[in-house]
């Protein structure tokens, strides 16, 4: 047996095994399969001389080594299609040019003796006996293209800045030359030239020396697996990612479509990374997902940039790009956004709508209660003397009067037009006032807890009115919880900037806010309902049971002390109302009560009295109230008319009782035109609506009182003595 065949048959196995593993790694890379049919031609060539070795010398094995050329002489082919592809180099007229050759030589070679003459038999097996081409093939066909291979693979290797591609070069360029040196040695100069056969013709497995380094380049730094370049490419096609690769020196190697065309970026030649990113990235910082916007040729891109460094074998090869383009995304939030703050708008208006019209009737509704509840008080005081049940009844009409006042007075808190006295107030004592309330008010099952957390919690409003507005809440919060429940009420200091509040309310002002919470474990609130909460007269109670105001008051009180208010709500689960109130730095305000009952005795001035009012009921009522109490009165429907009876009789006129709203000038600018007549001269306003620029202008002025109607004669005869006290 020859035990010399099994030299190629070594080569042939290993050549099929590194074959299956290099496609099976990376299927889908033309690299790899170009090194397959390069190591395919290796691995037939290597068989087919386990064959012919193991043949007598005779015309068929003659016939199979001719045959035999046809499988080595391309495979010096087929390694420079391989290289070429490695090396990403254009296949131009040498590659077609030695195809040609290839071509002709191989079929000279299978068909002609001119390459291979005849076939002597060794010890070691059959060896060719060249023919008048063979050395004119090996030299010109064969050998100058596996030369200009290797020259290739050289100038390359030197100009390669990739530290991993430099290694793989490496290891191909140390294989390509000891492997085609050894066949160049074995085969032309001691076969051909020196007639020197005694040496076995291991073309076959000197080839498998390439192989063998190329099986290193594979395993220490995967070369046809997972190579840089070429992988990046496989992936670029995949993926809707701008992605860049960069080497150590900041200089792009790769770069996908996506990356092209969203950094506007026409070539990748001499690309650095600074010539793509603005100064504020660096090529030496690592990012994740970091928000990016670039202004290309006035079409604006958002992206998510994450830079990573990319290392093999502990070795730096440069810096991986990736930018996730939000675009679509960022131009779909924003259209949100604008949309989200139409209707915001649409809704600020609508309730602005409201509210003026809310306003409106409350102020013609409490000039018509203020009559009626005046006369009834003054029959009150006249049926003392006379009829005990003309008193019962005139004091049922005043408790209806009373009732009445309060839903104007949930209009006009609505309206935003109930703001009258802006004191720093402890929210605390609010809520804990609130609290002790409905205890006494609500279902004993309903279990009310407080968590006060908030530092200096001070506010600046009307204590009433904020207190009025907790109550509804907790009145609405308590009606939900009929089988028991609890209800909570928190506290926080928290501060809001422009970008919070540009999600929870943008017409308010950054700064510092007392947030006060106030939490049911009731049924919930559908979103159909949330979106008109606030809206004045929309209950869900039966009828009978609300007006529809409670929670329309709030939301006015609420934005009337420059602050919001937000519902979250889930079904089954319960509801919160977070009310947020500008934080005020001011201490506060020991409330003390005033006397209740003054006597009118006190009154100890000049008994004349001037009322101006355009409402001729109301009018009517102050002049009767002011009798009852002895004054003289001078009374007009008029501004002009009450500044004309001023001018005239100045000195016998004590005090002014003057109407806030009325047509062609209003009371405030009246006030201004007395003053100018006489500024000591003191002033009770009087109105049932009014705005906060009104109150903080009447906060400034000295000898004036405000009055809300509808009031009694006691309010109005307390209100008398205090202004009749200042000096």
């Amino acid at each position: 047996m020859n035990y010399f065949i099994l030299i190629p048959f070594l080569s042939f196995f290993l050549h099929s095994l590194i074959i299956t593993y290099v496609i099976a790694k990376n299927p889908k890379s033309k690299t790899n399969w170009a090194f397959a049919k390069f190591a395919g031609l290796i691995a037939m060539w290597a068989l087919t001389d386990c064959i012919i070795w193991s043949l007598p010398a005779d015309n068929t094995t003659l016939l199979l080594m001719r045959l035999q050329i046809i499988i080595w002489l391309p495979s010096a082919f087929m390694a420079f299609y391989f290289i070429s592809i490695i090396l990403k180099k254009k296949l131009g007229p040498v590659f077609f040019i030695y195809l040609f050759l290839t071509i002709i030589f191989a079929l000279i070679g299978a068909f002609t003796n001119l390459i291979a003459l005849d076939i002597s038999k060794t010890d070691w097996g059959n060896i060719l006996i060249p023919g008048q081409l063979y050395i004119f093939t090996l030299l010109f066909v064969n050998t100058s293209l596996i030369v200009y291979v290797v020259f290739l693979l050289i100038s390359h290797y030197l100009k390669e800045k990739d530290p991993i591609m430099k290694k793989q070069l490496h290891y191909l360029c140390i294989g390509s030359i000891i492997t085609y040196a050894c066949v160049f040695f074995v085969n032309v100069i001691l076969n051909a030239i020196f007639d020197i056969r005694s040496i076995p013709a291991f073309g076959t497995f000197l080839v498998l020396i390439q192989s063998i380094f190329i099986s290193i380049a594979i395993v220490r730094y995967n070369f046809l697996t997972v190579g840089v370049k070429e992988t990046a490419n496989e992936l670029f096609t995949q993926i809707n990612d701008a992605v860049i690769i960069i080497n150590q020196n900041g200089e792009v190697i790769e770069i996908n479509n996506k990356a092209f065309d969203f950094f506007r970026i026409k070539e990748k030649k001499n690309l650095q990374y600074s010539d793509i990113f603005p100064d504020k990235y660096s090529y030496n910082d690592e990012y994740y997902n970091k928000e990016i916007e670039l202004d290309n040729e006035k079409v604006v891109h958002y992206g998510l940039l994450s830079q990573s460094t990319l290392k093999e074998k502990k070795i730096v090869l440069g810096k991986l790009v990736i930018i996730k383009d939000v675009t679509l995304l960022r131009v779909r939030e924003k259209e949100q956004i604008v949309l989200k703050e139409q209707v915001r708008q649409s809704q600020v208006v609508k309730m602005e709508a409201i509210g003026q019209l809310a306003g409106g009737i409350a102020h013609d509704f409490n000039n018509m209660l203020t009559a009626i509840a005046g006369y009834a008080d003054l029959i009150e005081r006249e049926s003392n003397k006379y009829s005990e049940k003309l008193n019962k009844f005139s004091k049922r009409i005043i408790t209806a009067i009373r009732r009445a006042s309060d839903l104007t007075g949930k209009l006009l808190a609505f309206a935003g037009k109930g703001k009258h006295e802006m004191i720093p107030v402890d929210s605390h004592k609010v809520i804990m006032d609130v609290i002790n309330l409905l205890k006494h008010s609500i279902d004993k099952r309903i279990t009310i807890t407080n968590e006060l957390d908030a530092v200096d919690p001070v506010i600046k409003g009307d204590f009433t009115q904020i207190e009025n507005a907790v109550l509804n809440i907790g009145i609405n919060a308590s009606d939900v919880m009929s089988g028991g429940g609890e209800l909570i009420f928190k506290t926080e200091n928290i501060h809001l900037d422009n970008e919070m509040l540009s999600e929870l309310s943008p017409e308010n002002k950054p700064g510092y806010y007392i947030k006060i919470s106030i939490s049911d474990t009731g049924c919930g609130i559908n979103e159909e309902i949330k979106s008109r909460i606030f809206e004045p007269f929309f209950t869900t109670k039966d009828k009978g049971k609300g007006t529809g105001l409670g929670l329309a008051s709030v939301y006015g009180t609420i934005k009337n002390h420059s602050g919001f208010i937000q519902l979250d709500s889930r079904i089954n689960v319960g509801t919160t109302f977070h009310v947020f109130l500008p934080h005020s730095s001011e201490s506060v305000i020991k409330r003390i009560e005033e006397k209740a009952d003054l006597i009118e005795s006190d009154i100890k001035w000049d008994r004349t009295v001037l009322v101006v009012d355009d409402e001729q009921l109301s009018l009517d009522i102050v002049t009767d109230m002011l009798s009852t109490l002895g004054f003289n009165i001078i009374s007009k429907n008029n501004g002009y008319e009450g500044i004309d009876v001023y001018k005239e009789k100045q000195e016998h006129i004590s005090f002014i009782v003057l109407d806030l709203n009325m047509p062609e000038i209003s009371g405030y600018d009246c006030l201004k035109k007395f003053r100018e007549i006489n500024s000591e001269i003191k002033v009770i306003l009087i109105s049932g609506y009014y705005s906060d620029e009104t109150v903080k202008k009447i906060s400034e002025e000295k000898n004036l009182l405000f009055l809300k109607k509808p009031f009694s004669v006691k309010e109005l005869t307390n209100t008398i003595i205090r202004i009749g006290k200042m000096s």
